[in-house]
């Protein structure tokens, strides 16, 4: 009589213990599923995707100073020189979360030009050409992106003397460094406004003596207009 009983008793319990362990299992199923999921700690892209290449236009004004000044230091003092330009851009971005860098070249047409009487026989500095190939590093908070730049700048320029026609036109190299801001207008479409502060070599012509031609304190604003791939 209390065989069967007993018997029955097991059976009845694993019965139950079954039922239990199956409901713990479905609950902590559940409970995972409930549960917040783990920090991520890696970088946190934006929504809007600014890698890739991209090609633009770009336009702006120069401003600065030049000087001529020969080997016995006889000199114009500084004078003003400024004009605009206009040409294109080309460059690379990747991006990583929110930072985002790459390079950018660009080559403008210049109409750059300033002249003085002192000291000189209208003596003038122009730039013809002008470009640069710089880095760039921004952070963007989605579709608007700040950024550094710096790097290589170069220039076509010819100054003399134009009183007695004397002069040289030479290529010059320098630096640039400056900081923009750039919007994206669509998906592939941005526009930027930029400010670069740029230092050029010396040159030289004759004019019985070496004069030497210098530029300084150049500043560049342009603004852009990109098209990305």
């Amino acid at each position: 009589m209390h065989k069967p009983a007993k018997s029955g008793n097991l059976q009845m319990m694993r019965m139950i213990m079954g039922a239990a362990v199956a409901g713990l299992l479905s609950s902590t199923a559940f409970a995972a599923d409930l549960a917040p999921a783990s920090p991520s700690y890696g970088p946190v892209a934006t929504a809007y995707d600014w890698s890739g290449a991209y090609v633009g236009f770009v336009a702006g004004y120069l401003r600065g100073e030049s000087d001529h000044t020969d080997t016995f230091l006889n000199t114009t003092g500084p004078y003003d020189i400024e004009g605009a330009m206009v040409g294109g851009t080309v460059g690379y971005n990747w991006q990583w979360g929110s930072v985002t860098y790459g390079v950018e070249g660009d080559f403008s047409l210049a109409d750059i030009a300033g002249n003085t009487e002192i000291n000189c026989s209208s003596c003038f500095t122009n730039i013809d050409n002008f470009g640069t190939l710089r880095a760039r590093l921004g952070y963007a908070y989605d579709r608007v992106m700040p950024y550094a730049t710096g790097g290589l700048a170069f220039a076509e320029m010819e100054g003399g003397q134009a009183g007695i026609k004397v002069g040289s036109r030479d290529w010059v190299a320098g630096w640039t460094v400056g900081a923009g801001i750039e919007m994206a207008l669509s998906d592939k479409i941005s526009a930027k406004l930029e400010g670069l502060y740029v230092d050029l070599d010396d040159f030289a012509y004759q004019s019985g003596i070496p004069v030497n031609v210098s530029t300084k304190d150049i500043g560049i604003a342009r603004v852009g207009l990109n098209r990305r791939f």
